[in-house]
């Protein structure tokens, strides 16, 4: 299900022009990063103490990659946003309108595993022609908080992966809850 409501970090994050253009263009080297503490590593871009907001900085890495899901030769863009910061993990609901209790989130196992993981939805944050973007939050007691914002070249056939994925997650959760 698509979120129709941007919350607080991804609204950060569409009104921001840096990301934007990132995002738009496949690419960071047409984008002026001169005033940015930033380092190309690859066909990767990090950008260090990138701020959101005054209360809202974050380490970004930007890059484009082989959808290796994909029986195509479909692309994903990512943007991955790390940081020190619990909030956005312990406050998932305030910063992506995170739902504990839907659809596979019952699911024993899903509950186990959102200690350090939590599929926070796919969430429409650029206009046309940018298709909406799966996001999700990852703990890691080395690294800190991630949180993946994932644009795939073909959002209707990685969508219809994730759906399948997760109905037959909800499927466990209505097997299991009948035992």
């Amino acid at each position: 299900m698509m979120n129709d409501t941007l919350p607080y970090l991804l609204l950060l994050v569409k009104k921001n022009i840096i990301l934007h253009a990132l995002v738009v263009s496949g690419n960071f080297h047409s984008i002026n990063l001169k005033n940015l503490d930033h380092q190309v590593i690859g066909n990767a871009l990090r950008i260090k103490n990138f701020s959101l907001s005054s209360n809202d900085i974050f380490n970004i890495d930007f890059y484009v990659s082989k959808d290796g899901s994909s029986k195509k030769k479909n692309s994903i863009t990512s943007l991955i946003m790390t940081t020190k910061e619990s909030k956005y993990f312990d406050n998932s609901k305030y910063y992506f309108n995170d739902d504990e209790n839907r659809g596979k989130n019952r699911h024993p196992l899903i509950r186990e595993e959102r200690k350090h993981k939590k599929d926070l939805g796919v969430f429409k944050i650029f206009e046309a022609p940018i298709h909406p973007a799966f996001v999700s939050i990852n703990y890691n007691p080395v690294y800190g908080y991630a949180i993946f914002i994932s644009f795939y070249s073909d959002f209707n056939e990685a969508y219809k992966r994730k759906k399948d994925v997760d109905d037959a997650i909800e499927e466990g959760t209505k097997s299991f809850n009948r035992q």
